[in-house]
């Protein structure tokens, strides 16, 4: 999973969160989200 602003690369089969703190969705709450799915790799970027 990566969690980024903005994403700059698109990968197949991977999911990819793009932060927006305009609407909450900051970096802080895309990681605690992430670890909720007990993730193998994690990217913030």
């Amino acid at each position: 999973q990566t969690l980024e602003d903005p994403i700059e690369y698109r990968f197949p089969d991977v999911i990819q969160g793009q932060a927006n703190p305009r609407i909450g969705f900051t970096f802080a709450t895309g990681l605690r989200a992430i670890l909720r799915q007990d993730p193998d790799v994690i990217l913030v970027g």
